[in-house]
């Protein structure tokens, strides 16, 4: 179960590409059934978006607390940026001739990589909401990721976890 929050977690980051293949659509081919299409599929995957937020929620009431001991904290916010670009990558690929199928073999794809990834990068969507990612070491070796909405200055301030993968931790205290 753990492995599916993760994939549905990152994959809902992925919707704002659908408008960029939308807008270069209709710049082509104007209101076509293409555009709609696309645009169908970036409102459902606005709807998606709010996976991690139902996630976080969930896990906020009923994910099971752990305390931890944290060696070593470091910002991971600059994997956001390389993100965002591939928000804006269609428009650049506008050349690249896309289809639906072309589009969700693409998600499959994708979906299949991260089921099998034990990391995943930073989420935009979560970030633009205030969250933050932290890389954080615990007493025991291992490295996680973080997200919390607070700003982490030292890696004392880190007390109680819940966890949403192998390698992905959600601040308690958010």
């Amino acid at each position: 179960m753990r492995k599916f929050l993760r994939t549905l977690f990152f994959l809902a980051s992925l919707s704002p590409v659908a408008f960029s293949l939308a807008y270069l659509n209709y710049e082509k081919n104007g209101c076509d059934q293409k555009f709609f299409q696309l645009v169908t599929i970036g409102i459902i995957g606005i709807i998606g978006s709010l996976i991690p937020l139902l996630i976080i929620n969930a896990l906020k009431k009923q994910g099971e607390k752990f305390p931890i001991t944290v060696k070593k904290i470091e910002s991971n916010d600059f994997i956001f940026i390389g993100f965002l670009l591939s928000y804006i990558s269609p428009l650049v690929l506008n050349g690249f001739e896309l289809s639906i199928e072309k589009i969700f073999l693409f998600i499959i794809i994708i979906g299949l990589i991260l089921w099998f990834t034990s990391d995943i990068p930073t989420h935009p969507l979560l970030r633009v909401l205030s969250f933050k990612f932290y890389k954080i070491e615990s007493s025991k070796g291992v490295v996680y990721i973080l997200i919390t909405k607070n700003r982490i200055k030292s890696p004392e301030e880190i007390k109680i976890v819940h966890k949403i993968s192998e390698s992905m931790l959600l601040d308690a205290g958010v």
